[in-house]
């Protein structure tokens, strides 16, 4: 639990957790909650290499007020709902047909 903490810090401390018991067990996993934008992914990545590490980082986005995720253009929302396994082509057509 990152406490709402700025997202850089956490990250920081989980990089750092990660790679101690990747050195102990030679494979480790971590997952967070309520830990707010950690700004680039491939930073992390970057710093767990440095390491002599193979990384592999992801995120996701909190849901809105609906439960939904959507996009926001030039002050227009949309809802995309987009799933995770979605096509780049299903993406764009849900785009293309919001109008904006």
């Amino acid at each position: 639990d990152c406490g709402t903490n700025f997202g850089q810090v956490s990250a920081n401390i989980m990089v750092d957790i990660a790679c101690k018991k990747a050195k102990e067990s030679n494979i480790a996993y971590v997952t967070s909650r309520n830990c707010f934008h950690v700004g680039r992914l491939g930073s992390w990545v970057q710093k767990v290499a440095e390491r002599g590490m193979l990384g592999i980082a992801t995120a996701n986005q909190a849901l809105g007020k609906s439960g939904t995720l959507g996009l926001s253009i030039n002050g227009e929302s949309v809802d995309l709902s987009i799933d995770p396994t979605d096509t780049l082509d299903n993406v764009m057509a849900k785009i293309n047909a919001s109008g904006l």
